[in-house]
């Protein structure tokens, strides 16, 4: 039932465009000259030039401005006018202050409007379109989209994939979400980001299922396969999960990334258990012949400070520029941090003084 719903909201969204009238001064108008007598299309010709003649203060368009949807399609239709025309850069800002007023039907009008008119469309300009089409129900239509990116040679980017995810998930299409996602992994299309991420969290049994049934037919999964998976299940808590693929993926000769056990480590000290972190998850890595970076000691140092205990956060601090690693300033927040609330100012304006 769902599905059927899905579909007479995408032929509704498709009927509603082709419905609507071409704006003014779109290719029909222009077609129209070439049917007036010679005199009148004389006459019509030098107005039009004169009209649209190229003024250099046109092209400057103030787009934050846009508050109603008839503004936008004014700024449209004066833009159609420009000569010589505004940058595609100019008409995708137009598209996004139409879309973020949520009237994806006219966004996706205007990217038609856009691309009949031969103005070239680059990923961010179809990227809108996908996002508008996925909020319609019509993801469809964003794949149908991801299929121009490459009959134009345009490479689609993470931003494509997580708007096309997302879409599937909006539709109750979880299963080609998760197989779309995974396949995505293994083939290292993309690195995923944390929209990506996000997607797959909220879906991660199904994730862990499709997981399951791919090793079954002996398509193997790669590390960021095992990345993402991890990633899920610590966002959801579920750590002895997370802990059990670590140990998995030694066992199938995969070796974890620092970012696969940062991952795992994060999640731990944020559930109060730093000492677990570090006595198991970094001899996993000792083992692995992984070594901690600043990001994994980060966290652990974090993990302390939030049970204020400072001398094993400055320990790991200690520790980790005896091995050679430089603190970023997200260390040097997070310990700081640390020991103002624990009433250490000593040991923080020690450590603001050595901020570089």
């Amino acid at each position: 039932m769902k599905m059927k719903l899905n579909a007479v909201a995408a032929a509704t969204a498709a009927a509603a465009l082709a419905r609507r009238p071409p704006l003014p001064h779109s290719h029909g108008s222009l077609l129209l000259l070439h049917l007036l007598p010679p005199p009148l299309l004389q006459f019509f010709s030098f107005r039009f030039h004169s009209t649209m003649a190229s003024n250099p203060q046109s092209h400057r368009i103030d787009f934050n401005n846009i508050k109603k949807l008839e503004h936008a399609l004014f700024l449209f239709d004066e833009m159609l006018r420009m000569r010589p025309l505004p940058s595609t850069i100019q008409f995708t800002q137009l598209l996004t202050a139409v879309t973020k007023m949520k009237h994806y039907s006219d966004s996706i009008y205007l990217y038609k409007e856009i691309g009949a008119l031969g103005i070239p469309l680059d990923e961010y300009t179809m990227n809108i379109a996908i996002n508008c089409f996925c909020h319609l129900n019509a993801v469809n239509c964003g794949f149908a989209i991801l299929g121009s990116f490459f009959r134009r040679g345009i490479l689609p980017n993470v931003a494509t994939f997580s708007t096309l995810l997302k879409g599937l998930v909006l539709e109750d299409r979880v299963p080609e979400a998760v197989e779309l996602f995974l396949k995505l992994m293994r083939k290292r299309v993309c690195e995923p980001n944390e929209v990506m991420y996000g997607t797959i969290d909220r879906v991660v049994d199904d994730a862990l299922t499709l997981f399951s049934e791919m090793i079954e037919k002996c398509v193997l999964p790669n590390v960021i396969t095992y990345n993402s998976l991890v990633h899920g299940l610590c966002n959801n808590g579920r750590l002895d999960e997370a802990i059990r693929l670590l140990r998995e993926m030694g066992i199938r000769k995969i070796s974890p990334t620092a970012h696969t056990f940062t991952t795992v480590v994060d999640a731990l000290c944020k559930e109060g258990m730093a000492e677990v972190a570090e006595g198991v998850v970094l001899q996993i890595m000792r083992q692995r012949g992984v070594d901690p970076d600043v990001a994994t000691y980060s966290s652990l140092i974090d993990g302390y400070c939030m049970h204020g205990q400072m001398d094993e956060a400055g320990r790991i601090f200690d520790s980790m520029i005896d091995l050679g690693l430089v603190p970023d300033v997200i260390t040097y927040n997070v310990l700081i941090n640390g020991y103002c609330k624990s009433l250490k100012m000593d040991e923080a304006m020690h450590l603001l003084r050595e901020l570089p």
